[in-house]
């Protein structure tokens, strides 16, 4: 799965060097959108002693990785709002996978570059299924004059984490640093020093897959600093279907707790351990009621199947991690059932403004939307996704719940 991306992307790069017919602009109108941030130079070296729970900036020193630097990026447009974007990259909270076989990014990928970026911003990874909010050239890009900061991901922790954790396996051990937390401070004061002063007149909140997570869990500490600001987000392919086992160790191994910031206290004496997504969807969209919050899936996401199969398989892999990459037919159809039952009680959950919530179901597997095509291809009975994505910061009838009504199950697949 994140082979996959890295491939494309690799591909576009080469294609459009070697003069192939990746790009869908002529060179000489390509704009260099995007400059990456090194956080221990930028600003006269301001951050260079940044730390937060003790901790500083890092990606997760995996012993295979060749660099745990961590930087981010950021785009200035010609409008007062700004996208704060989280990136995704898998999850890690064991040996098995934090280590031996990784499913999470462990050091900033390929995706994570300017180079890249700016190609997907100039409209030249259309060809390759790559455009979505990033692509600027588009017309209908509802953020295309907006500032962007992308926070990319490479902790395995959901951008949650904020400790660094021993695994063992027999006489093996190896220390990962799960700090996606607190590079996302990092960002926050970074943040703070640029886009404040006025505050943004709008801020757009979201992230795909595990940056999903990271874009709700941090989304109170972005309001209770940008307190003038109006606040929107988008969780794109997080939908939280998780074992129990699961629940109970991810605040020992990354360090989790829950929002804790300015006036929210929402979660105080609430134990991570029994959270939902649903508890935290419906908690701050409570309490930041005049907020609009949304969710987009796909019925049967390949990728979200995928990590709850290795939540349910984390100890028993199988020859080559087979249990962990051929889910059966009942985790399938429980991870769909699961899903539809999650974003219903969020949903019933929000009671201060019924109507700052909405979901959107698209049919197939495809995992998350937003820097792909299908955001302005994608029509669910009718409703344009494009449509929809902004009316979560415009309003309108179009913000409204959106499923499929023939989300049929994959090929192969068949729920009871």
């Amino acid at each position: 799965m994140k082979s996959k991306y890295i491939f494309l992307l690799v591909a576009i790069i080469f294609l459009t060097n070697c003069g192939g017919s990746a790009s869908d602009s002529d060179s000489s109108t390509t704009i260099n959108y995007w400059q990456q941030i090194d956080w221990e130079t930028t600003d006269n070296g301001a951050y260079a002693n940044f730390t937060y729970n003790g901790f500083s900036p890092s990606c997760s020193n995996h012993p295979s990785a060749s660099n745990s630097k961590f930087s981010f990026f950021v785009r200035y447009g010609n409008v007062n709002k700004l996208v704060i974007y989280f990136q995704g990259g898998g999850a890690c909270w064991h040996y098995n996978n934090c280590v031996e076989k990784t499913t999470y990014s462990e050091e900033l990928m390929y995706y994570d570059n300017a180079d890249i970026l700016n190609l997907i911003s100039n409209g030249q990874g259309k060809s390759m299924g790559y455009s979505g909010i990033f692509d600027f050239t588009n017309n209908e890009n509802p953020f295309k004059d907006w500032n962007f900061v992308y926070i990319p991901y490479c902790t395995g922790d959901l951008h949650w984490g904020k400790q660094d954790t021993e695994y063992t396996k027999d006489t093996s051990s190896a220390t990962i640093r799960h700090r996606g937390h607190v590079n996302f401070q990092l960002v926050l004061e970074w943040l703070k020093n640029h886009f404040k002063n006025p505050d943004p007149e709008i801020i757009f909140v979201t992230g795909i897959s595990a940056g999903s997570y990271g874009a709700i869990f941090n989304f109170p500490y972005i309001a209770e600093k940008f307190t003038e600001s109006q606040l929107y987000l988008l969780g794109d392919a997080g939908n939280g279907v998780i074992t129990d086992d699961f629940k109970q160790i991810i605040d020992d191994v990354w360090g989790a707790s829950l929002p804790d910031t300015g006036n929210f206290h929402e979660f105080d004496s609430y134990n991570i351990e029994a959270l939902t997504m649903a508890d935290l969807y419906s908690k701050i969209a409570n309490f930041y009621n005049e907020y609009r919050f949304a969710q987009y899936t796909a019925a049967w996401d390949e990728n979200q199947v995928f990590f709850y199969n290795v939540m349910v398989n984390i100890d028993n892999p199988g020859i080559d991690y087979a249990n962990w990459y051929n889910p059966d037919d009942s985790i399938w159809c429980y991870w769909h059932d699961e899903m539809l039952s999650l974003l219903q009680t969020t949903d019933t959950d929000i009671t201060t403004n019924p109507n700052n919530y909405a979901y959107f179901i698209a049919p197939g597997e495809v995992h998350t939307i937003l820097m792909n095509n299908e955001v302005y291809t994608l029509n669910v009975n009718g409703v344009r996704f494009v449509d929809w994505l902004r009316s979560i910061v415009e309003g309108g009838a179009t913000f409204a719940n959106v499923k499929c009504t023939d989300c049929q199950q994959p090929d192969n697949v068949v729920c009871q």
